[in-house]
């Protein structure tokens, strides 16, 4: 009876809502995505690629709240990385990232939850967590290497500093925070 319960609940998504509850909700299931990309409408339609973020009412949402959605999500991933639990790709979340996840979104935004099998949320995810981690997430190989480049483009900054910018000024660079992925493992180089 257990295994009945667990497999008839996925996660975030609870089990009260369903297409016959709304049924302006034009992509409920991403298949009915899917078939509408192929036709003349999609082509016509400049917003196809966010156009499944419909609320109740069947109407794609307006850009600003796509960006309050997207900023939302990108909270939760860096919330996930100072636990030091970001995967590499969205395709490895734990189960634990995802519950994490659509907690959090599902309160904030629950027009997500109008869709079967929580396609929506993991289509934004799986869209926006390559460039996201390319961004946020580095490689400890990378990140050795990175850092040693870094160091050095430092070092030479701040010699030609006066060259170039006259006294008292440097070019600088920012650079990008690099996580281990091992606490106390040396890295090759060091």
């Amino acid at each position: 009876m257990f295994d009945q319960l667990s497999t008839s609940f996925k996660v975030g998504s609870p089990p009260t809502k369903s297409a016959e509850m709304y049924p302006k909700v034009r992509f409920w299931t991403q298949t009915k995505y899917n078939e509408w990309m192929t036709t003349a409408e999609a082509h016509a339609d400049r917003r196809w690629e966010v156009a499944f973020l419909e609320d109740e009412e069947g109407k794609t949402v307006s850009e600003d709240v796509i960006k309050a959605i997207r900023k939302k999500i990108r909270g939760v991933w860096a919330n996930l990385v100072a636990q030091d639990v970001a995967p590499k790709t969205w395709g490895r979340a734990t189960t634990s990232n995802k519950e994490l996840l659509c907690t959090v979104i599902y309160k904030a935004f629950p027009i997500l939850q109008l869709s079967q099998n929580d396609w929506k949320l993991e289509s934004l995810c799986t869209q926006d967590y390559p460039g996201w981690a390319r961004n946020n997430l580095e490689d400890t190989a990378e990140c050795s290497a990175h850092g040693e480049a870094k160091q050095e483009d430092k070092q030479e900054d701040n010699t030609n500093a006066d060259n170039e910018l006259g006294p008292g000024t440097s070019k600088k660079r920012k650079a990008k925070r690099c996580k281990s992925k091992v606490a106390g493992k040396k890295i090759k180089g060091q």
